[in-house]
């Protein structure tokens, strides 16, 4: 009887025995230690329908949601297309393009917005240079210019309020 009791002492210590040091030895194996990944400087550039173009760079990942806030979207900005939960960590850029709906000539201030009408480059320019200098009071001062055809006319008479 003693030699029973014995025998099942000695292998009740020889399995925690083994157990413990196993656990043991499994957990010094698995412990990984993370290390940040290094990530390298990019950058990030948005315009289109906002108040502010950005151009910047970063080291580190951000948000698609950050970057839009800063640029401080246009109310005729169509942001329902952007996944505004996706995170950038390499170079980026995105134009955020404007609803179909139509746009005060007041808003467009640069050359790049009249481009953005889809009309030629040339037309943009004449165009741009003529709100620029406030020559732009009517449909028929656009009307007047003589590169501007009447399909692009539609195009402007679809897209802009004057």
């Amino acid at each position: 009887m003693r030699k029973k009791k014995y025998f099942w002492l000695f292998i009740g210590l020889f399995s925690l025995f083994i157990i413990g040091s196993s656990i043991a030895f499994n957990t010094k194996q698995t412990t990984v230690i993370k290390k940040e990944e290094e990530i390298k400087p990019f950058t990030v550039k948005i315009y289109g329908a906002v108040k502010n173009p950005i151009d910047l760079s970063f080291n580190r990942t951000i948000k698609l949601k950050e970057l839009i806030l800063l640029s401080k979207p246009l109310l005729e900005s169509d942001l329902s297309t952007i996944n505004l939960n996706s995170t950038i960590n390499k170079n980026f850029k995105l134009e955020i393009p404007y609803k179909q709906t139509k746009i005060s000539i007041n808003k467009l201030k640069s050359l790049k917005d009249w481009q953005n009408l889809k009309i030629s480059k040339t037309s943009a320019l004449k165009l741009f240079n003529l709100h620029k200098q406030n020559k732009i009071k009517s449909w028929k001062d656009i009307e007047s210019i003589s590169s501007i055809s009447s399909k692009t006319l539609k195009i402007l008479k679809s897209q802009i309020i004057i």
